[in-house]
């Protein structure tokens, strides 16, 4: 995946791409570096690990709301499947962090891991 990088431009934007991968910074590539591809790359990654994050968040709390509403007569079976909910809604979240934590440290030694999943969304981004 490097070699679309030329060495200038990944040492001059891993640590704007790493950047990127903690929730909510990804837009500084696109504003500091916009001319930096590797960066650019990392960004957009970024912004999709970021929007999995926040949109699996509010997703399992809506969830998690209307499960308990729906389940309110229920007592026992309501706190099983609450927890069942639960546990993959973490899951999920926790597997989203991974790949940032993942993905910051292998663009800080200037990797262009392309993330599965995440960078089929990201490439398909035209910004």
């Amino acid at each position: 995946m490097n070699k679309r990088f030329s060495r200038r431009e990944i040492e001059e934007g891993k640590v704007w791409g790493a950047l990127s991968y903690i929730p909510f910074l990804f837009f500084l590539p696109f504003v500091l570096v916009p001319s930096n591809k590797f960066a650019i790359f990392h960004a957009k990654q970024g912004l999709v690990t970021t929007i999995g994050i926040v949109g699996g968040w509010l997703v399992w709390k809506i969830v998690h709301i209307l499960l308990w509403l729906i389940f309110a007569l229920f007592g026992p079976l309501r706190s099983v499947v609450l927890f069942i909910v639960d546990f993959v809604f973490e899951l999920i979240i926790a597997l989203f962090i991974i790949l940032a934590i993942v993905s910051f440290i292998t663009t800080i030694l200037g990797k262009a891991w392309r993330i599965p999943i995440v960078g089929a969304y990201a490439d398909k981004m035209k910004i």
